[in-house]
């Protein structure tokens, strides 16, 4: 069953298929440079993941090992919050390589801000504060 704002559901009965085809990078918490590291070690889908221990999983990822563990088994232990009011808006990347040219960043920063400016469209938020992170 499609719903309206693109989200397809998936029914009890098809969730154990539905994650062992889906690509690591497509799960909740993996971002470009988790997917990659994932992908060096050859697993590439749900199945994949599945096929290692937990201890495997948080010798390679630390305590999102044990997350990874639990949801390409379908387990998921945080409190559904459909309703919940939406307080922030964000965007953000990670990059496989550092980037050291000034242009470069301001490259990605504006693509960044113009996410950003797209999602504000759709919500009635009004902001006070812009941050920035970079570790």
């Amino acid at each position: 069953m499609s719903k309206p704002d693109g989200l397809t559901f998936i029914g009890p009965s098809k969730i154990a298929a539905f994650i062992k085809q889906l690509a690591v990078e497509k799960f909740f918490g993996v971002g470009k440079v988790t997917a990659a590291k994932i992908k060096a070690m050859q697993l590439f889908t749900g199945a994949d993941i599945k096929k290692l221990s937990e201890n495997e999983l948080v010798k390679h990822f630390g305590k999102s090992g044990h997350f990874y563990f639990d949801i390409v088994r379908g387990i998921d232990e945080r409190e559904v919050q459909p309703d919940r009011e939406k307080k922030s808006l964000a965007a953000e990347d990670t990059f496989l390589h550092d980037l050291t040219v000034i242009e470069d960043m301001h490259i990605e920063l504006e693509k960044l801000a113009s996410k950003v400016a797209e999602r504000l469209d759709k919500y009635p938020l009004k902001g006070k504060t812009i941050t920035l992170k970079v570790p």
